[in-house]
């Protein structure tokens, strides 16, 4: 319930929800993820499997960069 309240009141002070990936596109534009790495993001979101977690996991890492 708080938590919730101190975001509507967030919203109401012209704050606005970050959009889905937002976050992931700044940190890439920021030079603080290279394109593996966010894509990565992506595939650890949509992992179904523990391997292809582990997986995903390793290249947010810079397994592959």
């Amino acid at each position: 319930f708080i938590q919730q309240e101190i975001i509507q009141l967030c919203l109401r002070k012209s704050a606005r929800m970050a959009t889905p990936g937002e976050f992931t596109l700044r940190s890439f534009l920021n030079g603080k993820m290279d394109l593996s790495q966010a894509e990565a993001v992506a595939d650890l979101i949509s992992s179904d499997s523990a391997a292809s977690h582990q997986l995903a996991i390793q290249q947010m890492r810079g397994g592959f960069s």
